[in-house]
């Protein structure tokens, strides 16, 4: 089975240029399309910034974001809603990815409901997810979670315990019997080494540390991401 590829960009040092080079690398290489995170920063405007750059020089591409700023993908939602008039934001972005679909997730499930053009943002939300509140590894009690969940979501996202760490493969299998055919995504851990023990579980990788040419660096190895890539589409 086929699955989509978003390779996820760590914006360092507010480089964004830096950043918008290594989305054409992603899109060279024909990712569905990218994550934005920023690591270093208490606000979201680096993030904004280089979205605004990248979308306008890729106006055809996939171009998400991750607001770590954001403990709840409530607030995410309605700041983008009002950077994207007060004009900060010059497009929406495709989606918007939170770590932890838990906390408000009845207000944000109306809020999207009220607000039209926030239902063509696509809603990737953390479901056992690291770093979180709501992490687990046992395979059952992420099923649990996800099942309550996925109802509030457009795409079940989870993760193995930490960065560069992946998910128990029976963890996954698990989480798919609870969502039958909804999305599922894997956030951390994946490689070309053992990308295919999941290629046929989820639908959505996100990836980072292992197509970089260090963790963190924010730059892309070539080689490896095209290999990835391939691996994921065939």
């Amino acid at each position: 089975m086929a699955a989509k590829v978003f390779p996820v960009i760590h914006i360092r040092n507010d480089n964004i240029h830096k950043a918008a080079r290594q989305a054409e690398v992603a899109f060279g290489a024909e990712a569905d399309g990218v994550y934005l995170i920023d690591h270093e920063n208490a606000e979201p405007d680096v993030v904004v910034r280089a979205f605004n750059v990248i979308k306008f020089k890729n106006p055809g591409q996939f171009v998400g974001i991750n607001f770590l700023q954001f403990l709840h993908g409530y607030d995410a939602f309605r700041y983008v809603r009002r950077a994207a008039q007060q004009e900060l934001l010059h497009a929406y972005p495709d989606s918007i990815w939170i770590d932890d679909a838990a906390p408000r997730h009845y207000e944000l499930d109306d809020y999207r409901q009220r607000v039209e053009i926030l239902q063509n943002v696509q809603y990737l939300g953390g479901i056992a997810f690291k770093y979180t509140d709501g992490y687990t590894a046992e395979p059952q009690e992420a099923a649990a979670q996800a099942e309550v969940l996925q109802n509030y979501v457009d795409v079940v996202t989870t993760s193995g315990p930490g960065t560069g760490r992946p998910p128990a493969l029976e963890k996954i299998l698990a989480m798919r019997r609870a969502i039958g055919s909804k999305p599922l995504a894997i956030a951390s851990g994946l490689s070309v080494e053992n990308l295919s023990l999941y290629k046929d579980v989820a639908d959505i990788f996100l990836v980072a540390s292992s197509i970089e040419t260090s963790q963190y660096s924010g730059v892309f190895d070539k080689t490896v991401i095209n290999k990835f890539i391939s691996l994921a589409h065939r």
